[in-house]
């Protein structure tokens, strides 16, 4: 049963992306069904702290607050979730302005009617606009996405996105890291279902850019894709 949603917005260096995040987040026809809005910060002294503060004391939202990280790394971070999510479902939604905001409203009647279901706002839907996206990357990003959803006998075009809402008991019984986040789910057997969404990268913005790093972290999911489907469902 979905009761209400836990949107967790991680931030490190995001300034004025962070706010747009926040004031989407705020002015979205799904606020009546959020019950906490987490800051969730790097640390207390990150470029996105003082920004979170001044979010918390303009913005009149008693259900915003600030989390610090106990880990270093977002990875570690991530499993930090059930102890921030004090709702049914939570969604992870990245504060570098890219996905909008918006999307959370179509996502939640999904969500309310499939309540055991993952329902995510895919990039590489059909349907979505997308701007200013590098060649690139986004050319291997599908490639995996579309590798992995071939793997696991779904259709799907974004496997690897962390713009869902997902149910909060799966996610206690999964304990997935980031690369596994969806790919645990779909070894189960749980409904993955997919809207357009709007991603929108600044124009301007510098690409960060490797080969030998986006190679490494397109062996890395592979790898991920090959163990998780192998695993036996009373593994997982």
């Amino acid at each position: 049963m979905f009761e209400s949603l836990t949107v967790i917005i991680p931030a490190s260096n995001e300034t004025q992306t962070l706010t747009n995040t926040v004031d989407g987040v705020l002015d979205s026809g799904a606020y009546d069904d959020i019950s906490r809005i987490v800051l969730f910060l790097k640390s207390e002294n990150c470029p996105s702290a003082e920004v979170a503060k001044e979010l918390l004391r303009t913005r009149n939202c008693d259900k915003m607050e600030i989390v610090i990280q106990k880990t270093s790394t977002y990875n570690d971070a991530f499993k930090e979730i059930p102890h921030l999510v004090k709702s049914s479902h939570f969604l992870v939604l990245v504060s570098d302005g890219e996905m909008d905001p918006r999307t959370i409203e179509e996502l939640v009647p999904i969500a309310k009617e499939k309540p055991e279901s993952i329902v995510c706002g895919s990039k590489w839907h059909k349907d979505s606009v997308v701007e200013n996206a590098p060649f690139i990357q986004s050319l291997g990003s599908k490639t995996i996405n579309r590798f992995a959803a071939l793997v696991f006998g779904v259709k799907a075009t974004d496997i690897f996105s962390i713009f869902q809402i997902y149910p909060l008991e799966l996610y206690k019984k999964t304990n997935a890291s980031i690369a596994e986040f969806t790919l645990k789910p779909l070894r189960l057997g749980v409904e993955y279902i997919e809207i357009p969404t709007i991603y929108k990268r600044e124009k301007d913005r510098e690409s960060n850019f490797n080969f030998s790093g986006f190679l490494k972290m397109g062996l890395g999911y592979l790898k991920c894709i090959f163990r998780i489907r192998f695993t036996p469902k009373d593994k997982i």
